[in-house]
């Protein structure tokens, strides 16, 4: 989700993980992006070099294995270790989204009963 890449009307082929997934779980994961955008609209890091950036911070993350499937991706991801330390604003804010599940009630458990057959 974290490539920017993603709308409503995005289809996943056969042979993609994510094919099994309800469509609501792609109109929630958009949702939720909107409202992170604070942290990369109109800045010249990528959502997903952000993404590499914040998980790199964590003591506890020893290394990100992130999924790129171009040359291009490849370069993009490669600059996230070079771009600028995320302000703690956007970090306390983000922490506040995401304890809050993003105004969405609870998360949904994972468990097999939510996939689609």
């Amino acid at each position: 989700m974290l490539d920017g890449t993603y709308t409503k009307e995005t289809r996943f082929e056969k042979s993609d993980h994510r094919r099994h997934r309800k469509q609501a779980w792609l109109e929630k994961s958009l949702k939720k992006l909107e409202m992170i955008d604070f942290m990369f609209a109109g800045k010249p890091p990528t959502i997903g070099q952000i993404a590499l950036k914040f998980c790199l911070g964590s003591p506890a993350i020893a290394s990100v294995l992130p999924t790129m499937t171009t040359i291009a991706q490849l370069e993009e991801y490669a600059g996230a270790p070079g771009i600028s330390e995320i302000p703690e604003a956007e970090l306390a804010r983000l922490d506040e989204l995401y304890r809050a599940n993003f105004g969405m009630g609870e998360p949904e458990p994972l468990r097999s009963s939510n996939l689609s057959p």
